[in-house]
C-alpha cells in the first residue's frame, strides 16, 4: 500500500482453510513478524511472506463407557493402537491427532472380545440420549473439525438356548 517511508503500518491479517497465520517473513532483510506487528514502512519494495500453521485437532476414542459394566480385552487397545495411527493412550482409551478437517476411519472393534458384550457404534456422548449424539458405525470414515470425544458402546450379548 502508498504511505510515507518510516510510517508506521500494521500488517494485515490473512486467512488459509486449514492453517493458521503465525506471522510473516521479510525474506530481504532477514526479519520475522508476529501475525499482527506494527512495522516502519520500508523503502523500495519489500515483499512479506506469510507463516503458516497447520491445525491439528485431537481425537480420543474411549473404549467402554458406565452403561457397559464389561472390561475391555487388552486386544481391543491393542488393536487400536496398529489400526490407522490410532495411539493407545491408557488401557481405557486411545487418541489420534490429525489436520483439521482430515478424514480417518473409526476403529473397526467388532472382531474384538468384550466378555459378555457386542459392540454396537461409536458415539459423541458417554450416555445415549435419542437425538443429542453422533452415531457413526464401525471402520466408518468421519472427519473433525474440532477436538472431540467418542465413545464405543457395546450391547449386552443376547443367546438363545434351547432344551
Amino acid at each position: 500500500s502508498e504511505g510515507c517511508i518510516g510510517e508506521l503500518v500494521q500488517l494485515p491479517a490473512a486467512t488459509r482453510d486449514g492453517y493458521k497465520l503465525v506471522g510473516w517473513k521479510d525474506e530481504k532483510n532477514k526479519h520475522d513478524y508476529n501475525s499482527r506487528a506494527i512495522i516502519n514502512r520500508m523503502e523500495g519494495t519489500n515483499y512479506l511472506k506469510a507463516v503458516w500453521e497447520e491445525v491439528k485437532v485431537t481425537v480420543t476414542a474411549y473404549l467402554f463407557n458406565d452403561e457397559c459394566c464389561g472390561n475391555v480385552t487388552k486386544g481391543i487397545s491393542q488393536r487400536i493402537t496398529t489400526d490407522n495411527g490410532w495411539n493407545t493412550v491408557d488401557g481405557e482409551s486411545a487418541t489420534i491427532t490429525i489436520k483439521k478437517g482430515a478424514t480417518i476411519k473409526l476403529p473397526n472393534l467388532s472382531d474384538d472380545t468384550n466378555t459378555g458384550y457386542e459392540f454396537k457404534e461409536w458415539h459423541t456422548s458417554e450416555i445415549i440420549s435419542h437425538g443429542t449424539a453422533s452415531l457413526w458405525s464401525e471402520g466408518m470414515s468421519v472427519s473433525f473439525d474440532e477436538d472431540t470425544i467418542i465413545y464405543a458402546h457395546w450391547t449386552l450379548k443376547r443367546y438363545t438356548i434351547t432344551c
